[in-house]
Parts: C-alpha cells; sequence; structure tokens
C-alpha cells in the first residue's frame, strides 16, 4: 500500500463520520449518510435474465427503475447461517442511483472507524470495505457506497464480455450466417 492509500482513506473515514447502519442477512454494514437516498419497504422487483447474480433485479421507485444489488453476493459473504428475508430497500445515491436489499435499517450513528488494510486491497482494485466499527456488541463493516457501485459494475462487464453473442449459437449477427 502507498502512503497516498493510507491517507486519502483516513481523509475518507473522516469526512463521513455520520453513518447510516443496516443489517444484511446476519452481517452488519454502514455507509456514509451522505450516500444514502431514502430506505422504504422493498418493492417488488423483476430479475434480469442472463444477469450476474449480484443483480437481485429491478424496482420502480419514485418513477425510475433502480438496480437492486445484492451485497452478500457481491462480496461473497459467508451464507451458511440460515437466510433471512431482506424486506427493506436502501437506495444510495452513489455513483448513480441503486439499491440494497436489506433486512434491518439502524439510522444515523457517529462512528470511529478504523481503517483496515487487510480489508482495503483485493485482486480487481481497492475494496469497497475501507474500515471497521463497533455499534453495541457488533461488528460493523464500513463501506465506500462508490467502490460497491463499481465493483458490481466490474461483475456485469466481466460476465457480459465473457459471455459476447458470438457465444450463443442461436444467436448471429446482421450479416452473418447461423
Amino acid at each position: 500500500m502507498h502512503p497516498t492509500d493510507t491517507q486519502s482513506s483516513t481523509i475518507e473515514l473522516a469526512q463521513a463520520d455520520k453513518h447510516f447502519l443496516f443489517r444484511c442477512e446476519q452481517s452488519w454494514f454502514s455507509v456514509p449518510a451522505t450516500s444514502v437516498r431514502e430506505v422504504t419497504v422493498a418493492p417488488d422487483f423483476v430479475t434480469v435474465p442472463g444477469c450476474h447474480h449480484a443483480v437481485e433485479g429491478l424496482c420502480r421507485q419514485q418513477s425510475e427503475f433502480i438496480p437492486v444489488i445484492s451485497l452478500a453476493a457481491l462480496l461473497d459473504l459467508d451464507s451458511s447461517h440460515e437466510r433471512q428475508e431482506n424486506n427493506q430497500l436502501l437506495t444510495l445515491l452513489a455513483g448513480s442511483v441503486w439499491a440494497i436489499r436489506i433486512a434491518e435499517a439502524v439510522g444515523l450513528e457517529h462512528l470511529e472507524t478504523i481503517p483496515s488494510q487487510e480489508l482495503r486491497t483485493s485482486d480487481c482494485g481497492p475494496s469497497c470495505v475501507i474500515g471497521t466499527s463497533a455499534f453495541d456488541e457488533h461488528v460493523i463493516r464500513v463501506l465506500n457506497p462508490e467502490r460497491l457501485y463499481q465493483q458490481a459494475q466490474r461483475a456485469l462487464e466481466g460476465q457480459w464480455n465473457g459471455r459476447g453473442l458470438r457465444s450463443n449459437p442461436s444467436l448471429s449477427l446482421p450479416g452473418e450466417e447461423r
């Protein structure tokens, strides 16, 4: 890790000390309060055929179609615990408007975050988990919503680029023979 990475992480955490806390499955997370657009009961949504498993589908909210991301799938969280019903929707404005289905919303809290080098590096670049904190008796993973959005984009692009039209023999481009 470069010294500038540590400095930017410390600045990033200091600027966002008010966090929105939530639970997804059995894990606890937070995002900077400034990235939260709203929390609502999860509306019905439609799945997108052939999409990466990190995308649960699309929902309609305030006359917009919003992608709903599975945080558990995107972060490869341990799903060995009994699955909890994620029945709330946390809509974020970070990179674009998108949402995460969550199980429980705690609300806004002041958190003292400890940057973590182990959590910040990955094969795909900077991790979306930028540190940890504590609330009540829970360990909170502090997320960077912009990096989380970028990770979802990379997952989608990787799947779509790997599947191209030519990999499906029933499809052909205009002018091509079947």
